[in-house]
C-alpha cells in the first residue's frame, strides 16, 4: 500500500491532468525537496544501526585493543546473540501478518457475537483477552496492540460503552503483556543481558509480566466503575 503522501502525490497530479486550466501544475523536484532526500538517509533504520555498529567496534578497539582474532570472536558472539533475537521478532512479525490475511480479526468478532449486545465492563474483558492471545501467538505487544485496537475500533464505532474509550486502550496494554515467552524478543533480551536460562527468564520475567497485566486489568476495571466519565464515550 502507498504511503499517505505518495497517495496526496497522485491525487494532485489526477487533479493537474483532469483540470488543466483551473489548476496550476505543482513543483516537486524543488532544492528543498532534494535536500530532504538526502537527508532521509540519515533517518534510516538500517543506515542509523550500521553507525552504531561501527561506533561500538570502534570504542571496543579504542579500549581493549584486540587483536584481529579476538575482534572476529568478539563480533561472531554478538551476531550469535542478536541474531536469535532478530529472527524471532520477524518470525513473530510474519506470523501477525498471516493472521492479519487469514481474517482472525473478523473470525474473533464474529466469536464474540453481536456488539450490540456487548456492553459494559464485557469490552474490556474482550479487549484484555484477545490481546493476550495475540501476545502468545505472535511474541509482539506492539503488534497485539495495534491488530486488536483496529479490530474493537470497528466493533465499538455505534456502541455505548459507558465509560471513556482511554480505558479499553489500557485494557489492550495489559493484556499485550501477558504471556512473554520465547517467541518474544524483550524475552530474550532480558534473557541474554541477564545470563539467564529460558527456565530462570520464565520465572521472572514473565512472572513479572503477568503480575503487570493483571493488576493493570484490575486497576482499568475498578477505574472503568467507579470513574466512567460517562457521557464522553459513545
Amino acid at each position: 500500500s502507498l504511503q499517505l503522501h505518495d497517495r496526496e502525490r497522485i491525487n494532485r497530479l489526477l487533479l493537474e491532468a483532469a483540470y488543466p486550466e483551473s489548476i496550476t501544475p505543482h513543483t516537486w523536484n524543488t532544492e528543498i525537496r532534494r535536500w530532504a532526500d538526502y537527508s532521509s538517509l540519515f533517518g534510516n533504520a538500517n543506515f542509523a544501526l550500521l553507525l552504531s555498529t561501527i561506533v561500538a567496534m570502534g570504542l571496543y578497539y579504542r579500549e581493549k585493543k584486540p587483536t584481529l582474532a579476538q575482534m572476529s570472536e568478539t563480533v561472531e558472539a554478538s551476531l550469535m546473540s542478536a541474531g536469535t533475537i532478530i529472527l524471532i521478532t520477524a518470525a513473530g512479525g510474519a506470523f501477525g501478518g498471516m493472521l492479519k490475511i487469514a481474517g482472525i480479526s473478523e473470525a474473533i468478532e464474529s466469536a464474540a457475537g453481536d456488539a450490540q449486545a456487548v456492553s459494559g465492563l464485557t469490552f474490556l474483558f474482550l479487549a484484555f483477552g484477545v490481546a493476550t492471545v495475540m501476545k502468545v501467538a505472535v511474541g509482539s505487544s506492539t503488534v497485539a496492540m495495534i491488530t486488536v485496537s483496529g479490530m474493537l475500533a470497528a466493533m465499538i464505532s455505534n456502541v455505548n460503552l459507558g465509560f471513556h474509550p482511554v480505558y479499553l486502550a489500557t485494557a489492550i496494554g495489559s493484556g499485550s503483556l501477558l504471556g512473554s515467552w520465547m517467541n518474544d524478543s524483550g524475552f530474550w533480551i532480558f534473557a541474554k543481558m541477564g545470563r539467564l536460562t529460558e527456565a530462570e527468564s520464565l520465572k521472572s520475567w514473565t512472572i513479572m509480566l503477568a503480575a503487570l497485566a493483571i493488576t493493570g486489568l484490575i486497576t482499568t476495571t475498578l477505574l472503568a466503575m467507579f470513574f466512567p466519565l460517562v457521557g464522553t464515550a459513545s
